[in-house]
C-alpha cells in the first residue's frame, strides 16, 4: 500500500512540475509568419560628404502627402546595401550608384529622394543617368551582364527597363 501511495505522490509531483515549468517556446508563436514592424527611424551616412541624415518614418507616415517619400526612403533601410553589393559585382560595365538625393547636405531641396545610376560609355563623353533605381534593376543588369539572361528570353518590360537603365538600344541577338 505504501508503494502505491509513493507512486501516486511521484506522479502528482511530475505532472505538477511539468505544468509549472515554463516552456522556452511559450508565447513566441510562429515567428516566421510574424509581420516585421517598420523601423521608426534610420540614419543615412553620405559616402560623398560624410553628412548624416536622419529619416523618421513615423513623421513621414503621419502626413498622407509624404507617403511616396516614405516608400522611397525605405530603400535606405532595406535595399541600399544590396544595391551597393550588386553594383560592385558588375565589373565589365562602368557604372556607379548616385546616392546624393538621400543626403540633406548634398541635396537639401530634394523632397522625394531616389537612388540613381550612372552609366559611362566609352564612346560617349556624357554619362547616362537614371533615377528611381531599385535592387531588381541592378539584378537585371548583373544577370544580363553575366550572360545568365539573354535579350530573347526577356519580357518586353524587362528589355525596355534594361535599355533605359543602360542608355542603349539592345538588339534581340545581342548576347554577352
Amino acid at each position: 500500500m505504501q508503494y502505491v501511495l509513493i507512486a501516486i505522490v511521484v506522479i502528482v509531483l511530475c505532472v505538477f512540475g511539468a505544468s509549472c515549468r515554463k516552456s522556452p517556446f511559450r508565447g513566441t508563436g510562429a515567428m516566421c509568419y510574424a509581420i516585421a514592424l517598420p523601423l521608426e527611424r534610420t540614419d543615412y551616412i553620405c559616402p560623398t560628404c560624410g553628412g548624416k541624415t536622419l529619416y523618421a518614418f513615423d513623421d513621414m507616415l503621419k502626413d498622407p502627402n509624404v507617403i511616396q517619400q516614405s516608400t522611397e526612403v525605405i530603400i535606405i533601410a532595406h535595399e541600399l546595401d544590396s544595391c551597393r553589393r550588386l553594383a560592385q559585382q558588375i565589373n565589365t560595365l562602368d557604372i556607379e550608384l548616385d546616392e546624393s538625393q538621400f543626403c540633406k547636405v548634398c541635396s537639401p531641396d530634394v523632397e522625394y529622394p531616389q537612388l540613381g545610376l550612372i552609366v559611362k560609355h566609352p564612346d560617349n563623353p556624357q554619362p547616362h543617368r537614371v533615377w528611381g533605381v531599385r535592387e531588381y534593376d541592378l539584378t537585371l543588369i548583373k544577370e544580363y551582364n553575366d550572360g545568365q539572361l539573354r535579350t530573347e528570353e526577356m519580357s518586353d518590360a524587362s528589355l525596355q527597363r534594361l535599355e533605359e537603365l543602360l542608355g542603349v538600344k539592345l538588339d534581340d541577338a545581342d548576347e554577352r
